[in-house]
């Protein structure tokens, strides 16, 4: 079963329970009260909200415009157009969104029955799966590792191909549910993909490696929210609460690449994002991506790509103007 709700929200709050909107019959679209039996898809534009100390399902939240911060745990969260978070069951939050800046949010959350059921698929025998169809419970114990992933590859086409799916008033919740279940797959698969992660930090206790990865994600986080500007390892490490040399090791034993690499990494991808509009100069490019001079920039984007910048920005520039 799918509760949807496309809903527009301001300046109103959700207390202990979902509060209604006046003189709307629709509850906020990021609350996911316990009560709720199935699966949820809810998606509205917000604006000025705040929320306290709120209970959670299991969620996937994302934004597709505007700003948004979360507060798990103790943790801050901000998410963009390129990030989502997920949020697992019974775990409280705070939440807010920016006054003068109209948020469009989007929210899945799951009921227990379906995690069960995909998570039973990877851990179950087709034996067993034959003869009990509808399991209540896992043998595994499983949970999320709460923090912002970025929207890519094919979770981030699950996600893109759900806010269509909502977009449509034909759309039917046959085809809705399918999407649901190979979006709970795949988060699933990233998740255990995190979880080796986590075994290369090299520490054995599993609160160890929690913590451990708990920090490298922050750092790297950092580095991602400060592509245009320059930082050094130990800036990174600072937001780690790392020495340099234990965050450089673990950085590069986790991620396979060291995080001058992983900034490198994403620099020129987001370059290569603004030479495609043909709308920036070159040295605007190059300064917006955090490289000191058009002649750096351009040394190392030729040598990833196998192409100067300037021939996709001549390329993309004359189709704008023509």
């Amino acid at each position: 079963m799918i509760e949807s709700h496309f809903i527009f929200a301001q300046h109103s709050q959700c207390h202990d329970y979902c509060s209604k909107i006046p003189g709307k019959d629709f509850v906020l679209p990021f609350c996911n009260h316990t009560k709720l039996t199935g699966n949820r898809v809810t998606r509205g534009l917000i604006k000025d909200i705040s929320i306290n100390n709120h209970p959670s399902r299991l969620s996937v939240r994302w934004i597709t415009r505007g700003s948004y911060t979360y507060q798990v745990d103790g943790r801050s969260f901000n998410l963009d157009t390129n990030k989502f978070l997920i949020i697992n069951d019974g775990q409280h939050y705070n939440s807010f969104s920016a006054r003068d800046v109209e948020t469009e949010s989007v929210n899945v959350s799951f009921n227990k029955k379906t995690f069960i059921d995909v998570l039973n698929k990877f851990n179950q025998p087709q034996e067993r799966l034959l003869d009990n169809p509808s399991p209540v419970q896992t043998d595994e114990a499983f949970t999320f590792f709460v923090s912002t992933y970025r929207i890519e590859g094919v979770l981030g086409q699950l996600l893109e191909k759900v806010v269509k799916m909502t977009s449509y008033s034909s759309v039917t919740t046959f085809a809705l549910q399918e999407t649901l279940y190979s979006l709970m797959e795949e988060i699933i698969k990233e998740q255990k993909k995190l979880r080796q992660d986590m075994n290369r930090t090299g520490c054995v206790k599993r609160s160890t490696q929690e913590e451990l990865y708990k920090r490298i994600s922050i750092a790297k986080q950092y580095i991602e929210a400060n592509l245009d500007r320059p930082i050094n390892l130990e800036d990174i490490a600072t937001t780690a609460c790392l020495s340099p040399y234990h965050f450089l090791r673990t950085f590069k034993s986790v991620f396979g690449l060291s995080p001058h690499q992983y900034l490198l990494q994403l620099r020129l991808q987001r370059a290569e994002k603004f030479l495609t509009t043909g709308s920036h100069s070159l040295t605007q490019v190059a300064l917006n991506c955090g490289f000191t001079d058009l002649s750096a920039f351009s040394k190392a984007f030729k040598k990833r790509y196998g192409i100067a910048p300037s021939s996709i920005h001549s390329k993309h520039s004359s189709l704008v103007i023509n």
